[in-house]
């Protein structure tokens, strides 16, 4: 990555940055973060790569999120298959 795409990263919050002297330099664990979705993503036109990433990290946290949040939760409900066919009925 250029300089000015490491900048440009840091400012959207797609990496985060090491403070310091003026050489952008950014956390190991936000670079780790970053890498494994671009391999996933493989080759994409240089302009969409970051919007794919911000997507991509986004869906990350938000998944994360939500088994965190299921993880919490003790209030379930339990269903027979009974119950399910009476749900699911048109």
């Amino acid at each position: 990555m250029t300089l000015p795409t490491v900048r440009s990263w840091i400012g959207h919050g797609v990496l985060d940055a090491v403070p310091g002297n003026g050489v952008a330099r950014v956390s190991a664990t936000s670079l780790a973060r970053v890498l494994v979705v671009l391999r996933e993503i493989g080759e994409d036109e240089p302009g969409r790569r970051l919007a794919r990433v911000i997507d991509a990290l986004r869906d990350r946290d938000l998944l994360q999120r939500a088994q965190d949040a299921l993880a919490e939760t003790t209030d379930f409900v339990e269903y027979g298959d009974d119950d399910l066919e009476d749900l699911l009925r048109p």
